[in-house]
């Protein structure tokens, strides 16, 4: 920024009064009032000097208070466009001050001197309160002509067909009447129209481009006559984004394509991330559809790696606990779909994150435990795992089997056939709680039996299974009806099977929450698939082939041989608990990562 100069006299005033030299020589014969009037003549134009000095300093005083409030005044008003209502706020301003001023000053000569000097200066004033009016105007009328454009820009981009040129026009028109408004030229007017009509073909060119239309993108482009306003080195900057993208565009489709086909393995890890995340941003495929595919093609699929690392994260420190959920549901849709191996090798996931949501799975599935109290469970547990003390503790063998013997005398009235599973359960119940609250065993072993007795059931075919509260209490009603159809209809090989030695087991029995289904087993033979004549219309055949009845199989096809009252009542909690779960999914998904995307159960 420039200095201003500044001027300082050099003359300095003296401090002492001049002295008068006098060379009167008195005449004997004058009298001594005649001799000395010269001296007095001098003196008194001295003083009278003296006197207009003080009386303009004072004048001169005042004058710059008030030209402080005049500088005051002239800001205040600086952003009014009005003029008349600036110039009429200025001199209220003005005549305030001046008329206070003068009110104060006694002295007339000193107050005739203030108003001469503000008389000279007003003029100087006013000229430029209407200069900043002025200014203010042309900024204010800029920012609404600049705001109408923007929007009609909006609107253009919006538009199509012949709406876009009457809009194109518009913007055109305005810009016209601005230049006039303000005389800013010919060469101005000129060249914003340009930048119009570039910006608008520019915007619709992006726009082809971001929707794929790459072809009708580059169909603008060679078109040169009706796109001179074009910048040269722009259009070729255009053609060459349109050539890189397409390509990527290309590649990034086959790559999904080879996907969803299961034939990805020539890409490598860099481009089926890609490919995955666009699969997940298209719409078309749900959480659980994602995952699957994830597993499939080996790829890491970052949001639900990330989900499950913030749970893991925040429950080791017990923290949010719906942030634990998260994680937590993302690790049992990639267990329901046989994903364990595929998030430690391919997920990449720590072999303490593993363990954490092994554990909680435990916990929560099958123990029955809240998330918050499972997440306080693991807190100690993961505090105290690798120490000496707790890696030794081990569940008493004895205890432990006659634990299970127990809950198998409560439960069944012969001999339970499961005897050896039962035994599991009880085992890694105990080896938990033992870690987490080292105490006497058998207090331990006694709590252990009544969670069991409290979560688990016998079904209708013998079978100890975890109660889960998301099937109908016709379960077992609509399975054994099935499979008597399917006996009655001949789908079943009778010369195999005997049709008192068919029974439905759980794929996962522990699991309260497991959605994995059913299969149809010969309890005499229980590694040998029952084969099923297929049916038009039914199963898909390797499932059927298997014997597996998924959970949306068992919905659609099974639970209607069964349906009663109890089974209307069961679909209706069911869709108010899918309507439930997915409104919180979404909600936990755009906590964490600022994309708000529903995902399904």
């Amino acid at each position: 920024m420039p200095k201003i100069p500044t001027f300082t006299s050099e003359a300095r005033p003296t401090a002492q009064a001049a002295s008068v030299v006098s060379n009167i020589k008195v005449n004997v014969n004058q009298s001594v009032a005649a001799a000395l009037r010269p001296l007095g003549k001098t003196a008194e134009d001295y003083y009278i000097k003296q006197r207009n000095l003080e009386e303009k300093t004072e004048a001169n005083k005042k004058f710059f208070e008030i030209q402080n409030k005049v500088e005051e005044s002239q800001e205040k008003v600086k952003n009014d466009f009005n003029q008349d209502n600036a110039i009429n706020t200025f001199n209220t301003d003005f005549n305030n001050a001046k008329n206070q001023t003068l009110s104060q000053i006694s002295n007339k000569r000193v107050k005739q001197l203030l108003e001469t000097k503000l008389d000279i200066e007003y003029p100087e004033y006013l000229l430029t309160v209407k200069r900043n009016s002025r200014d203010a105007l042309q900024v204010e009328n800029l920012s609404t002509h600049n705001s109408l454009q923007n929007i009609l820009m909006a609107k253009h981009y919006l538009a199509s067909g012949e709406q876009k040129d009457i809009i194109k026009n518009q913007l055109i028109n305005n810009e016209i009447d601005f230049s006039n408004n303000w005389e800013t030229g010919k060469t101005a007017l000129d060249k914003s129209i340009n930048a119009i009509e570039s910006d608008l073909f520019i915007t619709d060119v992006e726009k082809d481009i971001s929707n794929k239309n790459f072809g009708k993108a580059l169909s603008l482009l060679k078109d040169v006559k009706s796109s001179k306003f074009l910048d040269t080195n722009k259009r070729i900057q255009l053609i060459e984004k349109i050539q890189s993208e397409s390509e990527e565009y290309t590649k990034l489709q086959n790559i999904k394509d080879a996907m969803l086909n299961k034939r990805a393995w020539g890409y490598d890890n860099k481009d089926k991330e890609k490919g995955i995340d666009a699969l997940a941003l298209s719409g078309q495929y749900n959480d659980t559809q994602i995952a699957e595919l994830a597993i499939n093609n080996d790829v890491s699929y970052k949001l639900h790696k990330n989900v499950m690392t913030a749970g893991f994260s925040n429950a080791a420190t017990t923290g949010n606990p719906t942030t634990v959920r998260a994680g937590y549901e993302t690790y049992k849709m990639y267990e329901m779909q046989g994903g364990l191996t595929y998030l430690k090798s391919g997920m990449k996931l720590s072999d303490d994150q593993m363990d954490y949501y092994d554990t909680l799975d435990f916990m929560i599935d099958t123990m029955g435990m809240d998330i918050r109290s499972a997440m306080n469970d693991y807190g100690i547990y993961y505090k105290n795992k690798n120490t000496p003390d707790v890696k030794s503790i081990v569940a008493d063998s004895s205890k432990v089997k006659l634990t299970a013997e127990n809950i198998a005398n409560n439960f069944f009235t012969d001999d339970a056939d499961n005897v050896d599973e039962i035994e599991n359960l009880v085992k890694r119940y105990a080896t938990i709680l033992l870690k987490v609250r080292p105490s006497d065993q058998s207090e331990i072993l006694d709590s252990v039996q009544k969670r069991i007795e409290s979560n688990f059931r016998i079904d209708a075919f013998g079978n100890l299974t975890a109660i889960k509260p998301h099937r109908p209490d016709t379960h077992d009603v609509s399975v054994k009806a099935y499979i008597k159809n399917l006996w009655d209809s001949g789908r079943i090989n009778k010369e195999l099977n005997d049709f008192d030695d068919l029974i439905a087991v759980d794929v996962d029995p522990t699991s309260t929450t497991s959605i994995s289904g059913i299969r149809i087993i010969n309890k005499t033979f229980p590694t040998t698939p029952v084969i099923f004549k297929p049916a038009e219309g039914d199963f898909d055949e390797n499932e059927f082939e298997l014997g597996i009845f998924t959970n949306k199989q068992l919905e659609e096809v099974i639970y209607p041989f069964g349906s009663d009252a109890r089974w209307e009542s069961w679909k209706d909690r069911q869709n108010a608990r899918e309507l439930e779960q997915k409104m919180l999914q979404t909600e936990i998904i755009a906590s964490k990562t600022g994309m708000y995307m529903p995902i399904e159960d």
